[in-house]
């Protein structure tokens, strides 16, 4: 599936779709294909019904600076960005700082096994 994106505070933001365990939720991701794992801002996981009992692991994941975090994680119905949808699907959670402008990061995780190519030149981001 193509899509296209305006590049905002140097971040290449995507629409992501989540089912819980009380329905659907929209939110916005930027895409960081230097990022392990896909994360989620905590406090939007209530509002489907996920709360801190439904994790099943927790990964110490370490960032570019070398600052590591022990991030909880658990298994959301369904994932769903640019046309493909993950079945439960791992997503980690953390609480966000009020100064970020998105929800979630959308990880290399998710993109395994498929061929992503982002035009930064023209705004559009595609997923085979």
């Amino acid at each position: 599936m193509i899509d296209t994106f305006k590049i905002e505070r140097r971040k290449i933001p995507v629409k992501i779709s989540i089912k819980g365990l009380l329905g659907l939720m929209e939110c916005n991701f930027i895409v960081d294909t230097g990022a392990s794992h896909s994360i989620i801002n905590s406090d939007l996981l209530r509002t489907i019904g996920y709360y801190k009992k439904h994790e099943y692991k927790k990964e110490m994941l370490t960032g570019f600076a070398g600052h590591s975090i022990d991030v909880p994680f658990l298994k959301v119905k369904s994932f769903m960005c640019l046309g493909l949808t993950r079945r439960n699907f791992d997503l980690g959670f953390i609480e966000f700082r009020s100064t970020i402008f998105y929800d979630g990061i959308l990880g290399i995780d998710f993109f395994l096994n498929h061929k992503l190519i982002l035009d930064l030149k023209h705004g559009i981001i595609e997923l085979e």
